[in-house]
């Protein structure tokens, strides 16, 4: 495992890895919530500034008449 992070140092700015990590922690929290592929990718841009989405997901979904 050590090996491989230090593979992906030299390769990755750790600036990268990190918003590729928090990007893919929203998405799992989208498909937690119940939200397909489409809604999920349209939420991670919404609340981009946030590591998880609000519980109010769902109705500013509806709202957006997606």
């Amino acid at each position: 495992m050590l090996l491989f992070l230090n593979f992906l140092q030299c390769h990755f700015k750790v600036h990268t890895i990190h918003r590729f990590s928090i990007r893919a922690c929203r998405f799992m929290d989208a498909y937690e919530k119940g939200l397909n592929r489409n809604q999920a990718a349209w939420a991670s841009k919404k609340y981009r500034g946030h590591r998880v989405l609000p519980e109010s997901i769902l109705r500013d979904f509806d709202r957006a008449h997606m």
